[in-house]
């Protein structure tokens, strides 16, 4: 099933949800609340993913421990952020495995015929996402910003065990299969009859015309 332009956004919208894609949003000095985390015990996605765990998973060994150490400390921040990057991580290895790609269905993917409607288009968009991951990672970098590196090099890593295998063999499949359905039209006897008559008739008519 292809996604109109009209359908487009909501597609890309509804695919974001799915995704935890990290972002950098900032109104000067604020920090704003408005990117959501992969809980590592849930199959949900919140928004203040700490808060989540101090709340409903105190309990859990991993949080426990975190928990322990001093509020507000580096040791502490650290721990955060390593469970929220491996819940997102395995939150978006369980989107790619699940097949809820909006490339696939940019691309017009038919699961049955495991074909293709626009073969060169998943291509094309998977070279632009590594790039967007590359041109994220420059970034935090430039920011210095650790959390943003470490999402950009586990979407890199992952794009790069995941997508050849998943979308780009698929759709080579699709351009040779197209290819070798291609049917070559030959021209009929009598349109090759009517052609040599024609070329006669007008070489007749030049050398008629001609005056030594």
């Amino acid at each position: 099933m292809y996604i109109t332009a009209d359908s487009l956004p909501q597609a890309i919208e509804k695919e974001q949800q799915e995704l935890c894609i990290q972002i950098t949003n900032t109104d000067k000095d604020k920090k704003i609340w408005n990117k959501k985390h992969a809980c590592l015990f849930r199959e949900n996605l919140y928004y203040k993913i700490a808060r989540h765990y101090e709340d409903k998973h105190n309990t859990e060994q991993r949080v426990a421990e975190i928990l322990l150490l001093p509020k507000n400390s580096k040791q502490r921040k650290d721990k955060w952020e390593v469970l929220r990057n491996e819940a997102n991580f395995r939150h978006n290895f369980d989107v790619i495995k699940n097949q809820k790609s909006t490339v696939k269905k940019l691309a017009g993917y038919d699961p049955t015929e495991r074909s293709y409607g626009i073969p060169t288009l998943p291509v094309k968009i998977g070279y632009c996402l590594r790039r967007c991951a590359e041109i994220n990672k420059s970034a935090g970098i430039s920011a210095n910003d650790k959390s943003k590196i470490t999402n950009a090099k586990y979407f890199i890593c992952l794009y790069d065990a995941e997508w050849n295998s998943r979308i780009p063999s698929i759709a080579r499949q699709t351009s040779q299969k197209n290819k070798c359905n291609v049917q070559k039209l030959f021209p009929l006897c009598s349109d090759v009859q009517e052609l040599f008559q024609f070329v006669k008739e007008e070489g007749e008519r030049v050398r008629n015309t001609i005056h030594y």
